[in-house]
């Protein structure tokens, strides 16, 4: 599942920070909250909606100022 949450915090510089928070709270809760409706075109990714993990990973996809990008990945304590 795919989750985006930028269209709730726009374009700010620490905007990537929380993306990490949302997926720690995931992490903690077990569950990954819904994404705000609009963010991605029907059909091409199923869209987090209030999804439990049930064990799996979340991975965060971070660029920096020059285009590199990567992930963190961050897993439900057991």
């Amino acid at each position: 599942s795919v989750a985006a949450y930028a269209p709730l915090y726009g374009s700010l510089t620490t905007g990537q920070a929380f993306d990490l928070a949302v997926a720690a709270l995931s992490a903690r809760d077990g569950r990954i909250p819904a994404s705000p409706g609009g963010t991605m075109a029907a059909g091409e990714w199923k869209v987090a909606s209030n999804e439990k993990l049930d064990g799996r990973a979340i991975c965060c996809v971070k660029t920096d100022a020059v285009g590199e990008f990567g992930y963190v990945t961050i897993k439900e304590a057991a």
